[in-house]
């Protein structure tokens, strides 16, 4: 956990101050030197701090690598603003249909390869590499990731927060490591060139990922089946945004994306089945970790998702070698691992209220039971339904309440009564979801009865929502960040 914090207040400082990278370099190579030369003698906390400075240090140089260093032909550099001409790269990941039914657009990540300015001679064709947010029509020809596509379009540079305060879309796409989009009619791409994917993804994620997508939609539809797909999946964009906007009214966005909470519910559900086989627990534990390494891939490695996975694994790999882990320790782990392959996402909002929700609740659940004045009552149903699980919202709420109202401006009055009625149905919900693919994976057909009790589940969920979403939010001002 300490290691995890040096490594990110190294990433807010290079990110506030832009430190030049000679000073990170020498700040890590003496903090570093100066260690060696402490490691034989008996100061263990000044070694220490030398250790964590280097640390910090570190974490400087690794933001500062992914965001600055970047290569001369990179889009950002090798691309005059608004220029049109024939952009060639190949699709990075799954492309998103977004809209309604009436006006739907493709929209997709391409991993720029050339550029042709328009009107240039056929020679001036120069390589460029960066991401690029491409919209594209919903066109009848397939296009699938690692496909290699080539348009004509005008590159232009996301807009800035146009307000103090506003939105900031150009830092909201760098932070993802995008710095160009584009937009393109249906007469403007030119070629669609499909190529093989990657090996595990081709093989493994885009099969499973596709079957299980293919077996929700055979069986469901409307919101019901887009608030599934987004919950066992990722697939955000098929959410209704009107249903979004609910959940988002009544502090219940937890609910829309995959998060610590959808990954316990499967780790749990394929526990509890392997336990059901009469597998002996070690093997349970092992195999219930490969199953979540899996789902993390078939979700794109989504902040919470990673976490989650790393946090149940070292503890059930632990529970296996029968040892029992650190949740602090584990929750470091977790966003070291985050932190050095995706060194911006400690500044992204899925990050923070993933951990400030996790620590949170870790950190303040025993305390607040400790307050209430009914200790005799923990294994009550009182205490073990009602009591136990306000809590756990009530810690949740502490810990991402100011993320939300420094994000959002708005706070939902209402979020803790709505929290204690869905979470349930939203467990609910997950379960009946993997039954309906698992048993749809073997039978189609049997994986009806499911899908009907998950529908039924479903809509009784939105209907709570949309009674709690009528108490309206209340509006904040941005917090400082010294109160943060």
């Amino acid at each position: 956990m300490y290691t995890a914090l040096a490594l990110g207040t190294g990433i807010v400082i290079d990110d506030s101050l832009r430190v030049p990278l000679l000073v990170w370099g020498s700040l890590a190579g003496g903090a570093w030197i100066i260690a060696g030369l402490l490691f034989s003698r008996q100061w263990p906390r000044l070694l220490t701090v030398c250790l964590m400075v280097a640390v910090v240090a570190a974490g400087g140089l690794r933001y500062h690598q992914s965001t600055r260093l970047s290569p001369p032909h990179h889009v950002r550099h090798a691309v005059a603003w608004g220029e049109r001409g024939l952009l060639t790269g190949r699709v990075d990941g799954e492309p998103e249909l977004r809209g309604t039914q009436d006006a739907r657009r493709l929209r997709l990540l391409l991993r720029a390869e050339s550029w042709h300015p328009e009107g240039a001679a056929e020679e001036s064709a120069a390589p460029i590499t960066g991401l690029i947010l491409v919209t594209l029509p919903d066109l009848p020809v397939a296009i699938n990731g690692a496909d290699r596509l080539a348009m004509r379009c005008r590159l232009s540079r996301p807009q800035p927060a146009r307000n103090p305060g506003a939105f900031d879309y150009r830092r909201f796409l760098a932070l993802q490591g995008i710095h160009a989009t584009a937009r393109a009619t249906s007469g403007d791409l030119l070629s669609v060139e499909q190529l093989p994917d990657v090996w595990w993804r081709q093989v493994l994620v885009t099969p499973l990922r596709e079957g299980a997508r293919r077996i929700l939609t055979a069986h469901l539809s409307g919101a019901p089946a887009g608030l599934l797909r987004g919950m066992l999946l990722g697939d955000g964009f098929a959410i209704p945004a009107d249903v979004s906007d609910r959940f988002r009214a009544t502090g219940l966005a937890h609910a829309l994306v995959i998060s610590g909470l959808h990954v316990g519910l499967v780790a749990l559900f394929f526990f509890t089945a392997f336990r059901l086989v009469r597998l002996p627990p070690e093997i349970a534990y092992v195999l219930t970790t490969a199953v979540l390494v899996v789902y993390a891939f078939v979700t794109d490695l989504q902040a919470p998702v990673v976490r989650s996975t790393v946090m149940a694994g070292i503890v059930m790999i632990g529970r296996a070698l029968g040892r029992r882990g650190d949740v602090y320790n584990c929750l470091g782990l977790a966003a070291l691992v985050l932190l050095l392959l995706w060194p911006t996402s400690l500044l992204t909002l899925s990050f923070q209220l993933s951990f400030g929700a996790t620590f949170a609740i870790v950190g303040l659940y025993g305390p607040l039971r400790q307050c209430l004045p009914w200790k005799r009552t923990d294994d009550s149903f009182c205490g073990r339904w009602i009591l136990a699980p306000a809590c756990v919202s009530v810690a949740a709420q502490l810990g991402t309440g100011p993320l939300i109202a420094w994000h959002f401006q708005q706070i939902a009055p209402i979020s803790l009564p709505a929290n204690l009625l869905v979470v349930p149905m939203l467990g609910l919900a997950v379960a009946l979801g993997l039954l309906t693919v698992l048993a749809g994976a073997v039978w189609p057909p049997a994986g009806l009865p499911f899908a009907g009790a998950s529908y039924l589940v479903l809509q009784a969920l939105l209907g709570t929502v949309d009674v709690f979403s009528r108490v309206p939010p209340w509006v904040t001002p941005r917090p400082d960040a010294l109160f943060l």
